[in-house]
């Protein structure tokens, strides 16, 4: 199916609650800590307008969804590594009927972001990027 439009609602610096760069957020793998807010935050390599494109290009809709006049919202949040890739995509809120894995693939072909520092040095950090999606 043909992707009419695919809008982006800005991305949020962080995740939902901003805490102080100091303090480590609660998600942490064996000694890594991921962060939810640092100084110099990640960003799309290529610059936002490119990651939309790349977005609006690469989710592929299902058949069901063929016809419908639907807008929907989901939200994502995923970790952007200290080496800029990107991984542990999941959907906080929406993405019934599939459209919800759907977009955790794109988002986890996602180019490599320009990383987040902490203290002048690389670090994981969680983001949160909402996406309204709007098709007929």
């Amino acid at each position: 199916m043909v992707l009419k439009s695919l809008i982006l609602v800005s991305l949020l610096l962080g995740c939902i609650s901003v805490v102080n760069a100091q303090e480590k957020d609660t998600l942490s793998t064996q000694q890594d800590s991921v962060y939810t807010f640092v100084y110099d935050m990640p960003e799309p390599s290529e610059g936002e307008a490119m990651m939309y494109e790349f977005l609006r290009k690469n989710i592929v809709l299902a058949d069901s969804f063929r016809g419908a006049d639907i807008e929907t919202r989901v939200i994502v949040r995923f970790i952007v590594n200290e080496d800029g890739k990107i991984s542990d995509a999941e959907v906080l809120k929406g993405g019934a009927n599939g459209l919800g894995e759907e977009i955790v693939r794109v988002i986890n072909l996602m180019p490599a972001w320009k990383v987040g520092k902490h203290n002048g040095k690389p670090v994981k950090v969680c983001m949160t990027l909402p996406i309204r999606i709007e098709w007929e």
